[in-house]
């Protein structure tokens, strides 16, 4: 038995950010042989929109090896709230930790999107190799086998199929 049909074949559906996040974290783990499957293609973007990231989200991707740089973010020292009437109903101000790095980053999901597919393209000898496949569009998974189906007529099956959005409905 080879190597890698001795690893646990793990395929996520879908590039968006949980999806590669997920892939990063697994490529840590050396038993894992991870397959990415988006159904746009490469040189598409994520419909982009701002958003925060605090505390707990901010420790994560750093574990993940995402610093604020990476996703061209910008610290915040807090935030309004405001109802639909644009009358303030809160403010939020974050603690400024001893390093000076506030725990509030504000980004776009575009810039998170491409700093995980960097990391994923990172060649280092101490983490498993992960395969990122475009234009792969999933109709049907069969999850008690493993099965994951393609509009183009292929199948590829894996020992765990991680998926939320598109594969909750099929």
């Amino acid at each position: 038995m080879s190597r890698s049909e001795s690893k646990i074949h793990v395929a996520v559906v879908g590039a968006g950010i949980t999806g590669l996040a997920i892939a990063v974290a697994l490529r840590r783990c050396p038993q894992y042989a991870v397959t990415v499957y988006e159904r746009r293609a490469a040189h598409l973007q994520e419909p982009s929109a701002g958003f925060g990231i605090r505390d707990h989200g901010v420790t994560v991707l750093q574990k993940l090896g995402i610093h604020r740089k990476d996703v061209k973010g910008v610290m915040a020292a807090g935030y309004r709230t405001f109802d639909m009437k644009g009358k303030q109903t809160s403010v939020a101000l974050m603690p400024k930790p001893a390093d000076g790095e506030v725990p509030l980053w504000l980004l776009v999901r575009q810039d998170l999107r491409e700093a995980l597919l960097r990391r994923l393209a990172v060649v280092d000898e101490t983490l498993a190799p992960i395969e990122v496949v475009f234009d792969a569009n999933v109709t049907t998974v069969e999850p008690e086998i493993g099965a994951v189906h393609f509009a183009d007529g292929t199948c590829r099956r894996a020992d765990l199929v991680i998926g939320w959005s598109v594969v909750i409905p099929l």
